[in-house]
């Protein structure tokens, strides 16, 4: 997923974009949550499936079946930090 596909992404589910930075775009969902949705790496032009599912987690938005795989690692990764 292209951070611009990423983006239309998160228009689409209710969050709106309130500035761009040097490196990332700041995003706010309808609950006023900010999170800032990064460039990709220098020479990829997909942001990570991680990245993705981390941001539409925070937003409170679906993630899309980009990252489906990934939000199953993220949620164990969740898990394990809220037992210690």
């Amino acid at each position: 997923m292209t951070q611009l596909d990423l983006l239309e992404w998160v228009k689409v589910h209710g969050c709106h974009i309130t500035h761009q930075k040097k490196n990332f775009y700041r995003v706010v969902n309808s609950e006023g949550q900010a999170m800032g949705i990064p460039q990709p790496r220098e020479g990829h032009t997909f942001i990570q499936p991680i990245t993705v599912c981390r941001i539409c987690t925070m937003l409170k938005i679906p993630v899309p079946d980009y990252a489906k795989e990934a939000f199953d690692h993220y949620t164990e990764i969740q898990k394990s930090h809220s037992t210690k």
